[in-house]
């Protein structure tokens, strides 16, 4: 075992972290190290004493710790501390801790949250900035449509309000960590390692990659068992405080030591080494120089890459090439010498034959063969089936789809067509009747979408948002077409995506019908609007209360820019002429938001149990039962109007046709 330095250049500036590493031998007989314990930031005068325990046979991790705390003192130690008079250490120190600039992050709860493996997904809401840590199974995290799998080797943060559903994703228990804590440290400071990583932690979640997960769960137990204890006579003594904002400094340090460790390595690491084939596979990529960018032998990158991709490098290289060549016969106009040669190939007869050999046709009858689709998202696959168009595998909500027998029996259709040409008779059956039973959601028309099924089916196109995270892990598996959901309405989503399965004709004529039952709507609707009565959309999760703009969810879109109904004055100032989605808002804050009619979409709370450091959480008073709520004025007139929250949830045409049913039926008796 040995003391490890490492030095991170972070604004100009060089911080030296140090860390207890010990030798070993992988089971290929290469000399390997592995981290034992972190240690941070240490002291001259630290370093030489850990070094001299280093020196014996057995050490002793109490000594290194009492050396860490500045509490163990050798004779000539303790001698030099007596006769020095130590102000320059002291002042310095008053001075940090009175500096304005001083990053502070501070536990709020610590939690085990369980799930059975027969209980589907749970609805939670962040609290606060929350990390999630796996302490048994492995997880599926659905944040706005989008999936996530983590494993106990990753560390998802959630900025505070993060709304996700949460459930097992292997059909085993499951069993989280959720950490909720909260800073004086803006993404802007670059003070923290990880802040930098979370540069728009505001609005997005991000999976962090940790390469030492034993030593996180430990300090995840011992974080847990002084939440659990937090009640005992014995809790608030300050040496018990301080123990816990040990601990929790030091899961953070971990976690921020080795995201910059991963930033900074002289090495490319494995992801960064994928991350630049896929951005240059059109290139004359050899392995030897790629394992020379990662500091191995090619011999070593080889058998490192196979263990961790399950191919070699070479097909990895063909894969991502071919996949290409597709999306370009699909999409692109150009010959196909020039499809082969933007695709890596300089030979056009080489590229057919390889071609070929990996989907069973040429080129040429591919651009004229039947198509299969994948779509990572709801809206995305709405989308597709209002087009006529059944996905292999997509996200759906079956209570809307349910509304639309027409759609059902097509994609019933589809079911029996893959189920006679995967299964026998009697399988066959089983798999329709399970299917088409509508009503029980623990059915799904669609299989989900996953990378097992991309890399056994093989599809032609998978759709899915830019901001997905595992959006950049598909191309390996199939042609992939990301959208920017930011900056793009539904419209021309829509648009874009009949483009890509030649359907834009359909898409139009869609436009154009759904443009027409829009203008019959408003006329209904003349003289209520004349009256410029205002309309509210307000969304109430876990007993908080957020209200909505005309951006995508929750009916905006087709409120305020279809019907063209008219907004409150904050609404249209703070949230349509800005862009911006939502705003959390107190019920004291409320009134300033209030409408003459309001949408409200109610998420039942689940039950959460939480116990926060030093204190008890208290139970919330539900909003719809508040005085402050009872006092809005649509509130008194009546005109509050309940909206389904599956129909309101989406933006898409399916969506959309039925909440402006829903809308027109619960404002017909205003007509």
């Amino acid at each position: 075992m040995f003391l490890k330095k490492q030095s991170v250049q972070r604004d100009g500036r060089i911080y030296t972290y140090y860390r207890l590493v010990e030798s070993y031998r992988d089971a290929d007989g290469n000399a390997r190290h592995r981290t034992i314990r972190y240690l941070g930031k240490l002291a001259d005068e630290q370093i030489r004493l850990i070094r001299e325990q280093l020196k014996k046979q057995n050490i002793d991790q109490a000594i290194i710790d009492q050396i860490i705390q500045g509490e163990y003192t050798t004779l000539e130690a303790s001698a030099t501390h007596v006769n020095d008079t130590d102000d320059h250490h002291t002042s310095t120190w008053s001075t940090s801790i009175t500096s304005t600039s001083l990053p502070l992050w501070i536990p709020v709860s610590f939690t085990s949250l369980h799930f059975d493996a027969v209980n589907g997904q749970e609805w939670n809401v962040a609290d606060g900035d929350t990390l999630f840590f796996v302490h048994q199974g492995q997880a599926e995290v659905t944040i706005r449509g989008r999936k996530m799998v983590m494993t106990s080797q990753q560390v998802l943060f959630c900025p505070d309000q993060t709304g996700m559903h949460i459930g097992s994703s292997d059909n085993q228990p499951l069993m989280l960590q959720r950490l909720v804590f909260r800073s004086n440290v803006t993404a802007a400071t670059g003070l923290f390692p990880i802040d930098k990583m979370l540069s728009d932690s505001q609005s997005t979640p991000i999976m962090l990659q940790i390469q030492s997960p034993a030593e996180m769960l430990r300090l995840c137990n011992e974080l847990e068992n002084y939440n659990v204890n937090m009640t005992s006579p014995h809790a608030q003594q300050p040496i018990t405080m301080l123990a816990m904002y040990r601990c929790f400094y030091e899961l953070l340090h971990l976690i921020a030591l080795e995201t910059a460790a991963a930033k900074h390595d002289e090495h490319l690491s494995f992801q960064q080494m994928l991350q630049y084939v896929r951005a240059h596979f059109r290139d004359d990529l050899r392995r030897d120089e790629l394992a020379r960018k990662m500091g191995m032998t090619p011999e070593h990158f080889s058998r490192v890459f196979r263990s961790r991709q399950g191919c070699s490098f070479s097909d990895y290289l063909s894969r991502l090439r071919l996949h290409q060549a597709r999306l370009e016969l699909q999409l692109s106009q150009t010959s196909l010498e020039e499809i082969a040669r933007r695709c890596g190939y300089s030979d056009v007869h080489y590229f057919s034959r390889k071609f070929r050999q990996h989907f069973g046709m040429p080129p040429r009858q591919y651009i004229t063969a039947p198509k299969q689709y994948v779509s990572w998202n709801m809206p995305l696959t709405a989308m597709l089936l209002q087009l006529g168009i059944v996905p292999i595998a997509g996200q759906i909500d079956m209570e809307v789809l349910r509304h639309f027998p027409e759609l059902v029996k097509l994609v019933e259709h589809a079911a029996l067509q893959q189920a006679e040409d995967e299964h026998t008779q009697t399988d066959k059956q089983a798999h329709v009747a399970s299917a088409t039973n509508v009503e029980n959601k623990t059915h799904a028309l669609l299989p989900a979408p996953s990378l097992v099924l991309l890399q056994q089916r093989q599809p032609d196109l998978v759709f899915a948002y830019d901001d997905d995270p595992q959006s950049e892990q598909l191309h390996i598996y199939a042609p992939v077409q990301r959208l920017d959901i930011q900056h793009y309405n539904w419209r021309q989503q829509w648009l874009w995506l009949a483009e890509r399965v030649q359907r834009s004709p359909q898409a139009q004529q869609w436009l154009q019908q759904w443009d027409t039952k829009l203008r019959e709507a408003r006329q209904q609707m003349q003289s209520w609007l004349e009256r410029r009565e205002t309309v509210g959309i307000y969304k109430i999760v876990s007993e908080k209360v957020y209200v909505y703009g005309n951006l995508r969810s929750m009916g905006g879109s087709l409120i305020y820019d279809g019907l063209h109904c008219e907004p409150p004055v904050q609404v249209r100032q703070q949230l349509i002429d800005t862009g911006r989605l939502n705003i959390e808002v107190s019920l004291e804050q409320l009134h300033h938001y209030a409408a003459d009619h309001m949408i409200v979409i109610y998420y039942p709370m689940e039950h959460q149990n939480a116990a926060q450091y030093g204190t008890q959480r208290q139970t919330e008073v539900p909003v719809m039962t508040s005085p402050l709520w009872q006092q809005l004025p649509a509130v008194q007139s009546g005109q509050v109007h309940m909206m389904d929250r599956h129909l309101f949830y989406g933006f898409d045409p399916l969506s959309q046709q039925l909440q402006l049913q829903a809308w027109m039926d619960s404002i017909a008796s205003y007509l």
